[in-house]
């Protein structure tokens, strides 16, 4: 599904996503969610790799989708990244979200992004705080 389709939205209209590329969401039967983001020069540091803040605005959607599929708001409290290989131009970038602790407000996740070659480009930590919950 998409962005939009996710979030109940118009085409286009989700923001730094459409700015990055990242359109599609896939919720694994494990519950994971990932998104993927195909490289262009405009997501490259002066160095021809991809930008820290590049990977970083990737785990931040694929937060935000992970909990929208869960039909769940919320927002970042923390998030850590670990680079370990450069994202390369033309390569595909995927950010897959598992949770790791589930409290009634206060969640944990840790992200993995891997390049279309299954190279470990950088793992992410992130807490979020769930703003809609009702308990």
């Amino acid at each position: 599904m998409t962005i939009e389709q996710l979030l109940g939205i118009k085409e286009g209209e989700a923001g730094l996503a459409n700015y990055l590329g990242v359109h599609e969401v896939r919720v694994g039967n494990d519950g994971s969610v990932a998104v993927d983001m195909k490289i262009t020069k405009d997501h490259l540091n002066p160095r021809g790799m991809v930008h820290g803040g590049t990977i970083s605005a990737l785990c931040d959607i694929a937060i935000g989708c992970f909990h929208a599929s869960k039909g769940e708001e919320a927002v970042a409290l923390s998030s850590e990244l670990h680079f370990f290989k450069p994202g390369l131009d033309g390569s595909t970038l995927t950010a897959t979200v598992y949770e790791r602790k589930k409290g009634h407000t206060i969640c944990t996740f840790l992200i993995e992004v891997r390049d279309d070659s299954g190279r470990h480009v950088a793992d992410g930590m992130y807490t979020t705080y769930k703003s809609n919950n009702k308990e």
